[in-house]
Order: structure tokens, then sequence, then C-alpha cells
């Protein structure tokens, strides 16, 4: 997360909330989420590893 956004103490509440909710979701077509958190005001959402190549063949994602 940018540091603009971490100043943000509303962004900040809003960002780990949805993290939470996501973390607890399971679908096929859905990154796991790991772990969402921050450290030392440094926030983060650790998320399974989505080769680019992966989403490109599945057409989830558009390259231009």
């Amino acid at each position: 997360m940018s540091p603009v956004l971490a100043a943000n103490e509303t962004f900040c509440e809003q960002f780990m909330k949805e993290g939470r909710i996501t973390a607890k979701l399971t679908h096929p077509h859905l990154m796991t989420v790991h772990d969402i958190g921050s450290y030392n005001g440094i926030y983060y959402l650790a998320s399974e590893f989505c080769p680019r190549d992966t989403a490109r063949a599945h057409g989830w994602i558009e390259y231009r």
C-alpha cells in the first residue's frame, strides 16, 4: 500500500476489513489470501502466486 493511502485511517480500516472477508472465500477463479496485516505501519496482503501466463491463458487478464 502506498504511504499516502496508509496515512488514511479510514482507508486502512476498510483494507483490513475487506482483506479478512476475502481471506474466507474459496473459489477456483479467486486467488487465495494467506495473510493480511500491517507491520510497523506498512500494510500488506499475501496471496497465492498466479503466474502471468496462467492468468492470460484462462482469459482472466488481457494485456495490451
